[in-house]
C-alpha cells in the first residue's frame, strides 16, 4: 500500500521492509484503524503533484485554478496520471499553457471507457 510505504517506510527496496509495509497494512485493515476512504484522502494529500505541489486541492489549483470538488472528469484523469511521474508535468504544456494533443486524445479516451455510451465531451 503506497500509503503505508509513504508515511511510515523509508524508500529502500529491501525484503524487511516489504515485510514490515505488510504487516503494516495488515494491522490496519484487520483492527480497522483507519477506513479505506480515510487513507485514499490522506494519500491524496500528501502525494506530490509537481514542483513543491503537494495534496490533490493543491494540485486541482495549480493545473486548473479550481478546487478538487469541481474537477471535471477529464482533469480528474490527467491529474490521475501525473501520480506516476510528478515532475514529468512540463512535457504535458506547450509553450503557451495549453495542454498538448497527446495529453487530450489520452484524457479523451479514457472518458470514453468510463463513459460508455454518453455523448457528453469532457474535453479541456
Amino acid at each position: 500500500m503506497q500509503l503505508v510505504k509513504n508515511v511510515f517506510l523509508n524508500r529502500n527496496k529491501t525484503v524487511a521492509r516489504k515485510l514490515e509495509e505488510m504487516l503494516i497494512v495488515w494491522f490496519l485493515e484487520n483492527f480497522q484503524l483507519s477506513t479505506k476512504d480515510r487513507m485514499y484522502e490522506v494519500y491524496l494529500n500528501i502525494i506530490e503533484w509537481g514542483p513543491r505541489v503537494y495534496g490533490i486541492n493543491e494540485a486541482s489549483h495549480f493545473y486548473f485554478s479550481k478546487d478538487a470538488s469541481k474537477l471535471s472528469l477529464a482533469e480528474s484523469i490527467f491529474l490521475a496520471s501525473v501520480i506516476p511521474h510528478p515532475k514529468w508535468f512540463k512535457y504535458s504544456f506547450d509553450e503557451n499553457g495549453h495542454l498538448r494533443d497527446f495529453i487530450i486524445t489520452f484524457t479523451n479516451g479514457c472518458r470514453k471507457r468510463c463513459l460508455k455510451g454518453a455523448d457528453q465531451h469532457y474535453g479541456f
